[in-house]
């Protein structure tokens, strides 16, 4: 992007924003340089715009702002305030986004292909149809977050609050969800194969028609889940608690189990060593 279309840009911004809106100096300065470090661009209007490789927006208030279908690739936004924000069709490959707050904002279609999110408050966030291959959400609170229809094969979500979470139809494989907290969680149709699920809750979660083919579910808390017409064939069932699950239909081909509360209470050795 010249000089001159940032200016461009610019007048066009500030001769539209309210006068509310976000500090016009500061978005000269984020447009001018790429870096903006605490700056207040709260409900900036940078929709479709191809802003610098590497944006520096740590720690700045991007409530209610609109970045859908900007081009937003390595933007580094930790600690920022983004609620209520879209980045809808936005293309944020390998973001770098600690601590940032997205709650209840709107990135449903965005790339965050490789981001790393940790830390990060997303609840109720909606990411349909979103790339999210590899990114990191370790430790986050993914409360009511939305992933229906996602991409996310080998995405770590270690230890997140994933309470109330829409997985429906998602893609998971390989992904990590080791001690995360799933239950009540929607996953029906969503493809877990070969992921890890060591140590996850997932009590009352439906996972009907889920696929979680060679799945490691060592000490998971399956309680009361309903996994009807699953797959968990090849999957490790080492010490999971399955009391009350409903494995009508399920495939259970060659699962491993050992130390196993199934459905009626009883606990299953047959497969230890």
């Amino acid at each position: 992007m010249t000089k001159r279309t940032l200016s461009v840009a610019l007048v066009a911004l500030v001769a539209a924003a309210p006068a509310t809106a976000f500090d016009a100096a500061d978005l000269e300065q984020l447009l001018s340089t790429g870096l903006c470090e605490g700056c207040d661009l709260g409900e900036v209007d940078l929709s479709g715009e191809t802003l610098p490789d590497g944006i520096d927006l740590r720690g700045a208030n991007l409530v209610g702002a609109d970045f859908s279908g900007a081009t937003m690739i390595e933007a580094q936004l930790p600690a920022a305030r983004a609620t209520d924000a879209t980045f809808a069709g936005a293309d944020m490959f390998d973001a770098y986004m600690t601590y940032v707050d997205l709650s209840r904002s709107d990135l449903s279609g965005v790339n965050l292909e490789m981001a790393y999110i940790r830390f990060s408050t997303t609840v109720e966030t909606n990411f349909t149809g979103a790339n999210l291959n590899g990114a990191a959400f370790w430790d986050s609170n993914l409360t009511g977050i939305v992933l229906v229809d996602v991409t996310a094969r080998e995405a770590a979500f270690r230890g997140a609050t994933m309470r109330d979470a829409d997985l429906t139809n998602g893609d998971f494989t390989g992904a990590f969800f080791t001690n995360a907290n799933l239950r009540f969680a929607a996953a029906s149709g969503a493809t877990m194969a070969g992921a890890d699920l060591t140590g996850a809750t997932l009590v009352e979660a439906d996972l009907t028609g889920a696929d979680l083919t060679g799945a490691v579910l060592d000490h998971a808390n399956l309680s009361d889940a309903t996994l009807v017409g699953a797959s968990l064939a090849e999957a490790d069932l080492t010490a999971a608690d399955l009391e009350g699950a409903d494995l009508t239909d399920a495939d259970l081909a060659g699962a491993i189990f050992c130390d196993t509360v199934m459905p009626d209470g009883e606990v299953n050795d047959e497969g230890c060593p």
